[in-house]
């Protein structure tokens, strides 16, 4: 017949949250850099490209919790999901190999990029330069911290604790805003690429909760029938 499904793929219809989406995040990261270097707009553009995305997001996880609930998420497409964050985590690493890379091969052999760095470090432009010990330490402890309250959140949830997934997603958002506030004002003096990559990679949103059908029962009433599947899903989905 016609239009019966014959496979375990789950074909998505044509819909316009996507390119919803991809406006809303170029709306936003435009409006930033008008925010940043202090331009017309930049007090208006960026709200609108957050409101914008905030809608297309809600638009984008009610239609995976429907699709969950209607049985969509099979095995096979559960699998290619979980590849898809490998792939995810193997670029991020890739970037990070990369990034690292270039720093040492700058700072340690300055000699050989002479025409770059004027044959020294921190290069002879660079007036002052961030001790490691100061907000960089800061930014990491926050960074472990939130994966621990975020790791704190997933468990909660797997095992029904309500109270404890409240207290974990609160403490996960309070450091997130905490690591937000200096990283504003530094971006208010010179852009950073690292920031900008984490943005994407937060913005990119393929990684949210999943609502399978067959484990409502594992939760109390109260809480939304919802259960993260495994580690892949959960800390990419909630961590700010």
């Amino acid at each position: 017949m016609a239009g019966t499904k014959t496979h375990d793929f789950h074909i998505l219809p044509p819909d316009i949250v996507p390119l919803a989406t991809t406006i809303g995040a170029l709306t936003f990261t435009s409006g930033m850099v008008l925010f940043m270097h202090k331009l017309p707009g930049g007090h208006v553009v960026p709200w609108l490209g957050l409101a914008i995305l905030l809608a297309a997001m809600f638009q984008w996880f009610a239609k995976i919790v429907r699709e969950a609930h209607a049985g969509d998420h099979t095995p096979v497409v559960q699998l290619h999901q979980r590849y898809g964050m490998i792939l995810f985590i193997a670029s991020e690493v890739m970037f990070f190999v990369g990034w690292f890379w270039a720093f040492f091969d700058f700072s340690l052999f300055p000699s050989t990029i002479a025409e770059v760095v004027g044959g020294q470090w921190p290069p002879k432009a660079v007036e002052h330069v961030i001790n490691a010990f100061d907000l960089p330490l800061l930014n990491t402890l926050i960074l472990l911290c939130s994966g621990t309250t975020v790791t704190w959140a997933h468990h909660s949830l797997i095992h029904g604790d309500r109270d404890g997934l409240k207290k974990g997603l609160w403490a996960t958002i309070l450091l997130g805003m905490l690591h937000l506030d200096p990283g504003l004002r530094i971006c208010r003096r010179a852009v950073r690429l690292r920031h900008q990559h984490l943005w994407l990679g937060f913005l990119h949103g393929d990684r949210v909760p999943r609502f399978p059908r067959d484990r409502r029962h594992d939760l109390p009433d109260r809480l939304p029938q919802a259960r993260l599947q495994r580690r892949f899903h959960a800390a990419p989905a909630l961590r700010l």
